[in-house]
């Protein structure tokens, strides 16, 4: 018996659209039951948002600075030699990008010494990494820490950059970095955090 061309014709066509289904259909599976999850990273998703520059008066600087000698006489960093260095409006923005940036690389770390709280932020003293210069030698800048004016589809924070650094010596480095992250604030002494879970608010009153 014979077949009429035409009707040959579709039966190919019907055969080979469904030999592409189920090609669709193994190559599907097969993606499925064997790709990684997706991991999320905060580093890429969610960066560290451009840091807003933000002036303090030299009376609120005289008065932080003397709140972080407190600070860091109660942690036994004995500081020497603070310098307090009013930084000069042309360089706000460069030093800004740098300070975003050594935040994005320690944002697990417990290395931000909080100060005080007002405006609706926490002000925290961020020691920087210049250890080349000189080991002894800390270099700090002063940010602020705040709920995000923006509604984003995470729990993140705005922060702000003051326009002075605080530089001092201590006599290890590494054992007063280690003070920092042992800081937690006990019998009303130094408190220290850590970007990440500021910035997901799984830290009380913060």
């Amino acid at each position: 018996m014979s077949t009429h061309p035409f009707a040959a014709s579709q039966l190919a066509i019907k055969c080979f659209a469904l030999i592409c289904a189920v090609a669709l259909l193994h190559c599907w599976i097969s993606a499925s039951s064997t790709a990684e999850p997706m991991q999320p990273n905060w580093n890429d998703e969610n960066p560290i948002p451009s840091l807003t520059v933000s002036r303090l008066s030299p009376d609120r600087q005289n008065q932080l600075v003397s709140v972080l000698t407190q600070n860091l006489n109660d942690l036994g960093a004995e500081p020497r030699n603070m310098a307090i260095v009013d930084m000069p409006p042309a360089q706000h923005e460069a030093t800004a990008e740098t300070v975003r940036l050594q935040l994005q690389q320690k944002f697990l770390s417990k290395h931000l010494l909080y100060l005080a709280s007002e405006g609706g932020g926490h002000l925290y003293v961020f020691p920087l990494d210049d250890v080349l210069q000189n080991p002894r030698r800390i270099h700090t800048v002063l940010i602020t820490v705040r709920p995000r004016r923006i509604a984003y589809p995470y729990n993140g924070r705005d922060i702000d950059f003051h326009n002075f650094d605080i530089s001092f010596d201590v006599e290890n480095r590494n054992i007063f970095m280690q003070r920092l992250l042992g800081a937690d604030g006990a019998n009303g002494g130094p408190v220290t955090h850590d970007l990440y879970n500021l910035f997901h608010n799984n830290i009380l009153h913060f």
